[in-house]
């Protein structure tokens, strides 16, 4: 897509690089922020399609220099991708997500309000999470409160940014196999079987998926869409609670299955 500009934040997650490359597949410029951006390999081998930016997101006051930067490097931004979370660092982590997550985004997304209004299909992209509605339990207070910000964050700029011409949608993935992760579910066979039975599509996310949902969000194929979280969990959110306890629990007890919604393989 010619003359596309898409800023992707929080580059170094697995999820956003393959974004990335997807995105430079179909001749898109990206300019990519991470707090150690300089020293990513992944990220500086991407290629002359691609500017790496190293930047904490806890410095609010330094975005707008920031936006600038990126803008008299490779030009008006048509597309942000956010992929961002907190990883620690403030003495406070309510402040450090708050910061991050809500603070950065928002500030990012009005900078790319200010640009000139055109007739070119233009997005915002989140990624939240399912901690925006429902409890993630090795995940703090602080993260799930975030987390349904953003969630709201989209609505709220979808109605005020779509007379600037710019279509805000959030995406909801459900468990992905990163590749820093990929040894960890070697090692516990079980756990994947688990997540694979749980869910209609028979197995866990992949990051291709989530790139491919963003990909979509971010094209003209997109232009009547906004305000819409997505979600790309392979059909995992649809369970009713008692109904996906008993599933997972018919791994380990076959009394408990109910053919009806067995895999082929199963029946």
């Amino acid at each position: 897509m010619a003359n596309e500009h898409v800023i992707i934040v929080g580059a170094t997650s697995p999820l956003a690089t393959e974004a990335a490359r997807a995105f430079i597949a179909r001749g898109e410029r990206v300019s990519l922020i991470s707090r150690n951006g300089a020293d990513n390999q992944e990220l500086l081998a991407l290629g002359e399609y691609a500017s790496v930016f190293s930047f904490d997101l806890n410095d609010l006051a330094a975005i707008p220099a920031l936006f600038q930067r990126i803008v008299d490097d490779a030009g008006p931004v048509t597309r942000i991708c956010f992929f961002q979370r907190y990883r620690g660092g403030a003495e406070n982590p309510w402040d450090g997500e708050y910061a991050v997550s809500l603070c950065a985004t928002s500030q990012i997304i009005e900078q790319f309000k200010l640009q000139p209004v055109t007739d070119q299909d233009r997005s915002v992209v989140i990624v939240s999470s399912p901690a925006d509605s429902s409890v993630v339990m090795e995940q703090s207070a602080a993260y799930h409160a975030v987390k349904a910000g953003l969630s709201q964050m989209v609505r709220y700029y979808a109605v005020a940014l779509g007379s600037h011409g710019i279509r805000v949608n959030g995406i909801k993935p459900a468990i992905v196999i990163k590749p820093r992760a990929q040894a960890f579910y070697d090692q516990n066979p079980e756990l994947v079987t688990l997540f694979n039975r749980v869910t209609p599509l028979g197995r866990m996310g992949r990051p291709v998926d989530i790139a491919n949902a963003a990909l979509f969000l971010s094209s003209d194929q997109a232009s009547f869409v906004t305000g819409q979280i997505l979600g790309v969990d392979g059909g995992l959110s649809l369970h009713e609670s008692a109904s996906l306890a008993r599933l997972a629990a018919s791994i380990f007890n076959p009394d408990l299955e109910d053919h009806r919604w067995a895999p082929p393989a199963l029946k």
